[in-house]
């Protein structure tokens, strides 16, 4: 999974494996799918306005989040700056060693 950040410096985006398979299976036949990655623009697959939270969250709003979005990850903030990604994975490991 990749950021996308905007000439501003600003979090806009994500390239995850997900895009980068739908765009391969969109693309057709064999021939076109082995020039596809180079003709392509990150802006044209990325996941634009990724779901975000902030570092001072509670772990618990975080899993509430990603179950009502239906989203697996979220991207932390603090005053606006990206920090961190939060995943399904963290939470459930960290709950496994009772840090939570």
């Amino acid at each position: 999974m990749s950021r996308v950040i905007d000439e501003h410096g600003r979090f806009v985006g994500v390239v995850s494996t997900t895009d980068v398979l739908e765009t391969l299976a969109e693309s057709g036949d064999g021939d076109l799918r082995a020039n596809v990655l180079e003709e392509t623009l990150v802006r044209d697959i990325m996941t634009p306005e990724p779901q975000t939270i902030e570092a001072d969250a509670d772990v618990q709003e975080a899993a509430r989040r990603m179950l009502y979005l239906d989203v697996r990850r979220l991207f932390v903030e603090d005053d606006g700056l990206l920090i961190g990604v939060l995943s399904q994975t963290d939470i459930v490991r960290a709950l496994a060693a009772r840090r939570v």
